[in-house]
């Protein structure tokens, strides 16, 4: 039977093993969006991402199986932070309380977000939106008011991010509740050319 003592040992070299395994993962990722910054994604080689990041290609293709999964890996970090936020606050908050700390984790991943949105590569961002949408079990009308939702949550997101990011979390959160709360003015389509 194992010792505390060896159990403790083995627990610091599991601890020291995933701390280094994170630090990796960590420079892989400020690696290409450094690179998504300066040069086309589709150019973008695993081996300039290795060497921007100081690792070694098989250090990337231990933790990912490709570019395009590092992107979903860190958008999937970001949504699990969100969770961990979310799961922390009371039942009782309000929607305008949500809606802010939703804007403020938001506007938070700026930095994640707005080297995608510049390089053309908001799939990335929709799949993440969609994958919150993907966590709820929904009947076909729900549904359809999941992708509404989350939807105008992306544009939103988007718009914020295109138009330079002007608005401070807490204006883009009163931009948002005033939405939510007044009916949708629906446009005179006789008169669209």
């Amino acid at each position: 039977m194992e010792s505390v003592t060896q159990r403790g040992v083995f627990d610091t070299a599991q601890v020291a093993n995933n701390e280094n395994n994170r630090f990796t993962k960590e420079c892989i990722y400020e690696a290409l969006w450094e690179l998504i910054k300066h040069q086309d994604y589709n150019t973008i080689t695993i081996t300039q991402i290795a060497n921007k990041a100081g690792v070694s290609r098989n250090a990337i293709y231990r933790n990912f199986e490709s570019k395009d999964d590092i992107i979903r890996k860190r958008l999937l970090e970001c949504y699990h932070s969100f969770t961990r936020i979310i799961n922390h606050l009371q039942q009782d908050v309000s929607r305008e309380e949500y809606v802010t700390i939703v804007c403020e984790h938001l506007c938070s991943q700026r930095g994640i977000a707005e080297p995608l949105v510049k390089a053309n590569l908001t799939e990335f961002l929709l799949e993440s939106f969609a994958y919150i949408k993907g966590t709820y079990n929904t009947d076909t009308e729900t549904e359809y008011y999941e992708n509404y939702r989350i939807g105008g949550a992306l544009f939103v997101y988007l718009t914020w991010i295109l138009k330079g990011c002007q608005e401070t979390p807490k204006q883009l959160a009163d931009i948002v509740n005033h939405i939510c709360s007044n009916p949708a003015v629906i446009p005179d389509l006789k008169n669209i050319e």
